[in-house]
């Protein structure tokens, strides 16, 4: 073969690298990286002539380097074609430090120990499948919901209009008789049962739209929450004499949706309100908060009258209410649920006819308290 036909084949030879899809790099026996197509500048965010003469630990991650080295070597005791990773997550590292997922594959090329490495960034296909999990989870708590609500449906919104149907028949016999004072009553227990579906209505409104808003993160500062908190129930809370007991440090931050925490942390006080015990001197909801390793875990104690042994299963789910003898819609705690899990956090709970802990997880950042917008 003369020069010139040489010349011709290697520039054959770029020509089908460089018209790969995937990175391709050879390396010697020694590691050294010894040719590079275009697709491996591009993913690895460098020039060629940056990459050749280059050990290949520089496109390891730090952390792996000492492994790779060890596993480059088993691999050249025994050479195959074969794919890099198996069920382990496999990550490659550009120049500047940035890292990113790869699907590797190996081709030995002869035998002193040169080889082809070829190399896909999957960052793509895996924010693609992100997306399809997060959808899915979005769809299996749409129809969990859905099914919740089909369940109750029948006795939360029906079974009040068979009490109005009921009374209405008992106004007509009232004004059959003459009775006015026994109607009047009757127009009134019709009225509140109507208020009070109108309320379940617009709660079940807002349980479902909330589904479809935004997150939107924000500095939060958690004794300003409170003290907002606390205004905002200012009239329950005196109606029921309980008192809300704020013991957060002044300076904790989290960096989350802060109508969400508002959402939250609203209703589990205003729980802690309304099922206050009656019989006790002192009535209060205690909410605390520490931050620990990038996670804050905020606890909304009470001395009310705890969640009956035999309801704790159903605690987070639509339409369950532990005490007949107070109203509401029956979705504040599902609500908190689905806000914590928004949010990415954890939910747990302990109670007893002594009170109810509500325990919660989220995860958070340090924050300036003047960036909260």
């Amino acid at each position: 073969m003369t020069q010139a036909e040489g010349a011709e084949d290697r520039d054959v030879a770029r020509l089908i690298l460089d018209a790969a899809a995937c990175a391709m790099v050879s390396i010697d026996a020694e590691g050294t990286i010894r040719l590079a197509n275009r697709e491996a500048a591009r993913i690895f965010s460098t020039s060629i002539d940056e990459l050749v003469g280059r050990p290949v630990e520089l496109l390891v991650p730090e952390r792996h380097r000492r492994d790779h080295v060890e596993l480059r070597r088993g691999f050249l005791g025994s050479p195959s074609a074969r794919a890099m990773g198996g069920d382990r997550e496999l990550w490659a590292r550009r120049l500047d430090g940035t890292e990113f997922p790869v699907e590797v594959g190996l081709t030995p090329m002869d035998d002193r120990g040169n080889v082809m490495v070829t190399l896909i960034d999957i960052s793509e296909r895996l924010a693609h499948q992100e997306a399809i999990r997060h959808q899915t989870e979005q769809l299996r708590r749409l129809h969990d919901d859905l099914n919740q609500f089909a369940y109750s449906a029948s006795h939360d919104l029906k079974a009040p209009l068979a009490t109005i149907d009921g009374i209405a028949g008992c106004i007509l016999d009232d004004l059959g008789d003459g009775d006015l004072s026994r109607a009047h009553e009757d127009v009134e227990e019709i009225r509140r049962l109507v208020r009070r579906q109108g309320e379940l209505v617009e709660g079940i409104l807002d349980f479902a739209r909330d589904e479809h808003r935004e997150i939107t993160a924000t500095a939060v500062v958690v004794s300003e929450l409170l003290d907002q908190l606390g205004r905002d129930l200012a009239a329950q809370l005196d109606t029921q004499q309980v008192e809300l007991r704020p013991e957060v440090d002044d300076g904790l931050v989290i960096r989350t949706d802060r109508r969400g925490l508002r959402q939250i942390l609203g209703n589990l006080v205003a729980n802690g309100a309304k099922f206050a015990d009656p019989a006790a001197d002192e009535r209060y909801v205690a909410v605390s908060a520490r931050e620990q390793g990038g996670t804050v875990t905020i606890s909304v104690t009470d001395n009310g009258r705890g969640i009956p042994a035999e309801a704790h299963d159903d605690v987070f789910k639509m339409f369950q209410r532990f005490h007949h003898d107070t109203e509401g819609s029956g979705l504040g705690l599902a609500m908190v649920k689905r806000q914590v899990t928004r949010l990415g956090g954890d939910i747990d709970f302990v109670s007893s006819p002594a009170g109810t802990r509500f325990s919660i997880s989220l995860p958070t950042s340090d924050d300036d308290p003047s960036a909260q917008a």
